[in-house]
């Protein structure tokens, strides 16, 4: 059963969450900034997998704030090498200018737990391509989305990063 139901995802971590240049004005209710993901993949099925037609978008809560241009990749991204299973790098980068958001609520949270939380999401176009005996192409698209990135960031301060355990925060992966 395994050989006909590959899984066809890979994983997604985020490596790095930072924000600069981050203005909150809750009498306006707008927010700016520039953030900065990064982003690991890995393939752990034995398909390569070619992604193209990334779209990233970057949320307070379920509130929009920006969109990224497509993101920037490093290593085999291209072509998922299933065979080493080692990780891919994407990089991406969101910038926002006086964008209606949630500033009171964000501004509330930054006092009680001493950061904001982000949500990052990424919409994926794919072809995987199977080997061995038998050999098959499958066309799709993945949706990534990274929940309950916190920030670390005190009153009045325009920068901060992500707060972790040491590890790498988990997304969650489902077919587009």
């Amino acid at each position: 059963m395994f050989f006909v139901n590959k899984p066809e995802h890979g994983s997604f971590k985020v490596d790095s969450f930072s924000v600069s240049n981050f203005n909150l004005n809750p009498g306006n209710k707008v927010l700016s900034g520039k953030w900065d993901a990064k982003v690991s993949a890995q393939n752990p099925s034995g398909s390569r997998l070619n992604m193209d037609k990334v779209e990233s978008n970057l949320y307070q809560k379920d509130v929009w704030l920006a969109s990224g241009p497509f993101g920037s990749f490093s290593g085999y991204w291209n072509d998922f090498d299933s065979n080493y299973n080692s990780p891919n790098l994407m990089e991406f980068k969101f910038e926002a200018n006086n964008v209606s958001a949630p500033a009171e609520e964000m501004e509330k949270e930054i006092k009680e737990a001493g950061g904001v939380t982000f949500n990052l999401r990424l919409n994926l176009m794919y072809v995987s391509r199977s080997s061995g005996f038998f050999f098959h192409m499958r066309r799709g698209s993945m949706k990534v989305t990274c929940k309950d990135l916190k920030l670390g960031l005190s009153v009045g301060a325009n920068s901060g990063s992500l707060i972790t355990d040491g590890k790498p925060k988990d997304c969650e992966v489902s077919n587009g």
